[in-house]
């Protein structure tokens, strides 16, 4: 959903607001890294019951074993949206920076 809300405010020209849904696709990130890492532990609660769906997932794919390995990954991806997000935000955009004048002698 983050990324659909992204996608809009991409195509409407509203940087800001994209990027504030970037961070969100971001924190969603984390949230998947910490189910994915959870594969084979199952330690976690699930709101459904029956299959873990990571483990089905990573299983499939032949990844169970690195179940912690792709959880570290969605967690540094999800940072890295963050803190990319936050840094645009932060920085002046192009209409915000006033040019130097210089005094002339």
């Amino acid at each position: 959903m983050p990324l659909a809300f992204w996608r809009d405010f991409r195509r409407r020209d509203q940087p800001r607001s994209a990027l504030v849904c970037l961070a969100w696709v971001g924190q969603n990130f984390l949230h998947i890294g910490r189910y994915a890492a959870d594969a084979r532990a199952q330690d976690l609660p699930l709101v459904g019951g029956g299959v873990h769906d990571w483990t089905y997932l990573l299983e499939t794919v032949g990844l169970l074993t690195h179940d912690i390995g792709v959880g570290m990954t969605f967690d540094l991806i999800g940072c890295a949206l963050i803190a990319y997000s936050v840094a645009s935000l932060i920085r002046p955009g192009p209409a915000e920076i006033t040019p130097r004048t210089t005094a002339s002698s």
